[in-house]
């Protein structure tokens, strides 16, 4: 998972620890095969790997749950929902 707080961009490794990045989400977004990564919505890019579960949440977004990363709620929108759903079953 990739996120960005305050301006500052981080990549949880699968460990659970953190690591600064020096490139904003949308350099980032550019360069990840997005066979692997998704962009979630303006502050998360998920790795498919990570995600341990998907809730339907309210007015037809989705709720993401990364693994080791609880503290951290991913929504995906309503509108991209269904790419979202796509990605997952190619």
């Amino acid at each position: 998972m990739i996120y960005t707080e305050a301006k500052n961009t981080h990549l949880v490794l699968n460990t659970g620890s953190l690591q600064p990045a020096h490139q904003t989400l949308e350099e980032l977004e550019e360069q990840l095969d997005p066979d692997q990564f998704f962009r979630a919505n303006r502050q998360y890019i998920i790795h498919i790997n990570s995600i341990e579960r998907i809730h339907n949440h309210f007015h037809g977004k989705l709720r993401v749950v990364v693994r080791n990363q609880n503290q951290h709620e991913i929504l995906i929108s309503k509108e991209k929902a269904p790419l979202f759903k796509q990605w997952l079953d190619r």
